[in-house]
């Protein structure tokens, strides 16, 4: 049965049996090893829990306080006991346990490729390295991949308190406080499927610079606690020289190019607010028929359920991608 707990006082050698368990885990290539004295100090201080199966030790999770920001340190499961929920659970249990000792203080991980699907399903959201805090940044000087940063093994993540979701709405984006924010967003949400699209930072750069040049840009921001949680952009459809050719009025359409949410902010309802706030901008310009382009079941459904049909032509470049279209 498994247990987890703190260390308790009649505990003996119990950070002699963790560091056996924490050097196993580091031949697989992808953990940061912990010396004896380290995992000596989380115990005593109560910064750690340990998993229990009957008196096996079979994982250790512990944690890390920076001042303002908590850094929840990685998950070591005993490989003959993975796959069975371990880790989740003790992830669960050290992030509720931070949450409830520490609710003011921001959260936040370098998950390895193991514990991010963990992470993800407790809430927290990818964010680039580039605004990592200095302090996480300088102790990654004890990484192995110190050198890669930050083409490293982990990623960055951080988990938003729930709280009020602010919108913007600009013709700009390079005058927004979140640039550099939507630049790397829009380079990691077309990484995965269903588009597997990888963009280098000159490209995206390129990209917004070319909103510059087309008529009636428009971009919806979604932020919270100075975090970019997505996005949805276009312009007229004049600007977009296939769309253009297909329509029969383009100089009074508008075409919603990009639309964007990242991972841990999705299905809270961010992407149809998004959305609506994109129309209702739309509508003001005068603007009859809004259209847009997908190939994500997500986004197909979410369209449909804002009143855009599907048409009867796709991409030029991609059959997979279908046009919609919205009677404003």
């Amino acid at each position: 049965m498994l247990l987890v707990r703190e260390k308790q006082p009649s505990d003996v050698g119990l950070e002699d049996q963790i560091k056996v368990l924490v050097d196993a885990d580091m031949q697989t290539g992808v953990f940061v090893g912990k010396a004896v004295a380290e995992i000596r100090e989380e115990l005593d201080l109560g910064k750690s829990l340990v998993a229990f199966w009957g008196q096996e030790i079979v994982g250790y999770v512990s944690y890390r306080d920076w001042g303002q920001v908590i850094e929840i340190m990685t998950i070591f499961v005993k490989e003959e006991y993975r796959s069975r929920g371990i880790g989740q659970y003790l992830g669960g249990c050290i992030f509720f346990k931070i949450k409830n000792s520490c609710p003011s203080k921001k959260i936040v991980v370098l998950p390895n490729k193991l514990s991010k699907p963990i992470f993800e399903k407790l809430g927290f959201c990818y964010f680039s390295k580039a605004i990592m805090p200095d302090i996480l940044r300088d102790a990654c000087g004890g990484c192995p991949e110190k050198n890669n940063f930050p083409i490293c093994h982990c990623n960055y993540m951080e988990y938003l308190r729930p709280q009020k979701v602010y919108f913007e709405v600009l013709s700009d984006i390079t005058k927004s406080q979140f640039e550099n924010q939507y630049i790397h967003l829009y380079q990691q949400v077309w990484r995965f499927a269903p588009w597997y699209e990888d963009w280098s930072l000159d490209e995206v750069v390129s990209e917004v610079e070319g909103y510059k040049t087309k008529r009636n840009p428009v971009f919806i921001l979604a932020y919270c606690e100075s975090r970019l949680l997505g996005f949805c952009c276009g312009y007229s459809a004049s600007s977009n020289s296939e769309l253009s050719q297909k329509l029969t009025a383009p100089d009074v359409d508008f075409y919603i190019s990009e639309f964007a949410v990242i991972s841990g902010a999705r299905l809270h309802g961010l992407g149809n607010q998004l959305l609506q706030r994109m129309i209702e901008s739309v509508r003001s310009l005068g603007i009859k028929h809004a259209y847009c382009r997908t190939k994500s079941r997500e986004a197909i459904h979410l369209f449909e359920k804002n009143n855009f049909q599907q048409l009867d032509f796709t991409s030029d470049d991609d059959n997979q991608r279908h046009y919609f279209k919205l009677e404003l």
